[in-house]
């Protein structure tokens, strides 16, 4: 099984064609703060993991910060499109199927956006752009759960706290059982959404209080029935 933990590596030093600089670079860049911190950030640090001279990523980006608000766009599109929570299926066994795996082949886009979010909190220039890739996360869950019968963006942001914890503890458990057994209790909850008369196996909502039954707090009155 794959250690969710631990950065993953370049699957080779070839030379970048031109014109996937850029793109290069990106992707280096969240294995660097994964494995180094934002301290270990240069144009020069993340030229070298990217396999390209640190003078194009100095024309690419400008500065540092831009670079790194652009990672941040890259990790989150790459994220959407791996895990393919932005491809509704209309299936709700599928539903974040592909979240564990992806998660286990690339943990450094996960750290690096954790990492981000972290560093957004002490530093307002980028908490806009933490926001924003909060919400396209939000909106692309929207938009599957919508296929899936489940409506509302609270219950969206709700299944994405869900997701955005469950990262968290597969970075932190390294494995992915923990995650894949979740989801599936996740899933059956999406299916009571969905399905509210049909029930779902195993989840169980509390019913609402009945007109007979008395309220928490107070005192149910003697029988007068004959």
């Amino acid at each position: 099984m794959a250690n969710s933990a631990q950065p993953g590596k370049p699957s080779s030093r070839s030379r970048i064609t031109r014109g996937q600089g850029r793109e290069a670079l990106c992707r280096a860049l969240p294995r660097v703060v994964a494995r180094d911190g934002f301290d270990g950030v240069t144009f020069r640090s993340v030229a070298a993991e990217a396999g390209v001279t640190h003078g194009l990523a100095s024309y690419h980006f400008g500065t540092r910060e831009s670079m790194i608000h652009e990672a941040l766009k890259w990790a989150v599109e790459h994220t959407l499109e791996a895990t393919h929570l932005a491809a509704p299926t209309g299936e709700i066994e599928h539903f974040a199927a592909d979240v564990p795996r992806a998660l286990s082949e690339r943990p450094e886009d996960a750290i690096f956006q954790f990492e981000v979010l972290l560093r957004a909190l002490r530093s307002p220039d980028l908490r806009e752009d933490v926001r924003k890739s909060y919400d396209d996360y939000v909106e692309a869950i929207s938009k599957s759960l919508s296929a899936l019968g489940v409506e509302g963006k609270a219950v969206a942001r709700l299944v994405f706290a869900a997701l955005d914890g469950l990262t968290l503890q597969q970075l932190l458990y390294e494995g992915t059982d923990r995650t894949e057994e979740t989801l599936g209790a996740l899933r059956q909850i999406l299916s009571l959404l969905a399905h509210p008369s049909s029930g779902a196996p195993g989840v169980g909502l509390a019913a609402p209080h009945s007109a007979d039954r008395p309220r928490p707090g107070t005192q149910e009155l003697p029988s007068t029935r004959v």
